[in-house]
């Protein structure tokens, strides 16, 4: 299985800084890191929820339980000590972060909104979400 998804992998966890909007969240690194399975399994776990990272791979650690003793070696060189959100739909997340920086981007060109949605495969609903959400953070 091809690891990651060709995202730039950027910024720090999400739970350093809950007030800074701007960084990406702490689960966006695993996707540069960890391969599909493993994100599979890490959201069909604990999706929706902050996970501790220990700070070593223990005999009876749930990771262990849960993905491969090599995924958990590289979760724990990311966040060992530390608490992340493991989103319940890891590839529907990246959908997500992908529709926030292109649906500006497209209005910037004077496209539609239905245009845009089209384009993205989304609603107009979320389009207006992104924009509302895309000013108010200026």
């Amino acid at each position: 299985m091809a690891r990651g998804s060709g995202i730039a992998v950027v910024s720090q966890c999400e739970d350093r800084h809950p007030k800074d909007s701007k960084r990406e969240p702490g689960w966006l690194q695993l996707v540069g890191v960890l391969e599909a399975s493993a994100l599979e399994k890490l959201a069909a776990e604990f999706g929706g929820t902050r996970l501790y990272i220990p700070r070593t791979l223990g005999r009876s650690t749930v990771l262990r339980r849960t993905i491969s003793e090599e995924a958990s070696k590289q979760l724990i060189s990311l966040f060992g000590g530390e608490r992340i959100y493991i989103p319940k739909d890891w590839r529907f997340s990246l959908r997500k972060l992908e529709w926030r920086s292109r649906v500006p981007a497209l209005r910037a060109r004077n496209l539609s909104v239905a245009r845009v949605a089209k384009l993205l495969g989304c609603s107009e609903r979320l389009v207006y979400k992104v924009l509302a959400r895309s000013t108010r953070a200026r």
